[in-house]
């Protein structure tokens, strides 16, 4: 079983794959529209690495903290690794 640590990085990695062919930036917005796109970057950028890490590390307001579900975001992550294998072997 995979940490979330490791889900985080594999989708961060996955979603590079994506917006990058060859060293060179992708149109994914063109590729695979704003809201897929939105979410490829998400990743790639480590927008959602970091969010969760904040949120683990107890570093967002009190509110942030309870409403914050481990288990919802490794779906979520799960979710995202899916879409991005499923993608990533489109493009292929």
């Amino acid at each position: 079983m995979e940490s979330i640590q490791q889900k985080s990085f594999l989708a961060c990695d996955l979603a590079s794959d994506l917006v990058y062919e060859d060293g060179i930036p992708v149109d994914v917005d063109k590729k695979f529209g704003a809201e897929t796109a939105d979410l490829i970057w998400d990743h790639a950028d480590g927008l959602i690495i970091r969010r969760i890490k904040r949120h683990v590390d107890g570093r967002c307001s009190i509110a942030a903290s309870l409403r914050f579900d481990l288990h919802e975001e490794e779906l979520r992550l799960d979710e995202a690794i899916s879409k991005f294998r499923a993608l990533k072997a489109e493009v292929q």
